[in-house]
């Protein structure tokens, strides 16, 4: 696989991302560890289980996107590595927070590996059933 197609899934992703911050979680860890465990299941058939209850229609689209990349790449897996990420929580109470996500992705796509900076951006977070997910655009 060309790196072009690569760099065409992490645009793809960071796009998503971006305009969808759909839903993260499945973590009773804080929210800061659910943020990460979003990003690391990105293209894995978990990524449904982060979903917050009110993100609706739209996340769905969003994991619809997510779903293609993997068809792109032409049903090879693709896998997300955080380690260059960082996950900070700027504000919490007992019901929301807010985890500002920035630095260094990478993405592997069949062996061949990409790193980009990924934009500063605040995540808006819930906790339903004890466990912290992100919940918002």
């Amino acid at each position: 696989m060309k790196l072009s197609k690569i760099a065409l899934i992490i645009a793809v992703m960071v796009m998503v991302v971006s305009l969808f911050v759909v839903g993260c979680g499945g973590s009773s860890g804080g929210p800061a560890d659910a943020a990460r465990d979003f990003f690391k299941n990105m293209f894995s058939d978990k990524v449904g289980d982060y979903i917050c209850k009110s993100a609706g229609d739209e996340a769905m689209q969003a994991l619809g996107m997510l779903g293609a990349l993997s068809t792109m790449a032409g049903g090879v897996k693709i896998e997300m590595n955080t380690d260059g990420m960082k996950f900070q929580t700027v504000k919490e109470d007992d019901k929301k927070a807010v985890v500002k996500v920035s630095g260094k992705m990478k993405i592997s796509v069949a062996g061949q590996t990409m790193e980009e900076e990924f934009p500063e951006q605040e995540i808006p977070m819930v906790k339903e059933d004890g466990k912290w997910k992100v919940c918002g655009m």
